[in-house]
């Protein structure tokens, strides 16, 4: 899990990914990629936050992908 630095700017947070290899636009942030797991809870839980507040920082710019995996 990449380290988020400094405090929180308006809407946008920075993320240290300096030390992961092969990083690129369009990596996951919140969610599942591969085999890893990224919850809203975790980075809240590094900013001494609430989940809500991830939400709610991330603003109307940020692509969200919603998936309901609820079984019919």
């Amino acid at each position: 899990m990449a380290p988020i630095i400094g405090k929180i700017c308006m809407n946008q947070y920075m993320v240290d990914v300096s030390s992961i290899d092969g990083v690129k636009v369009d990596n996951v942030l919140i969610g599942e990629e591969n085999e890893s797991k990224f919850t809203a809870d975790e980075m809240a839980k590094s900013l001494n936050a609430i989940s809500y507040k991830v939400f709610c920082i991330s603003g109307k710019r940020a692509p969200k992908i919603y998936i309901n995996k609820r079984k019919k």
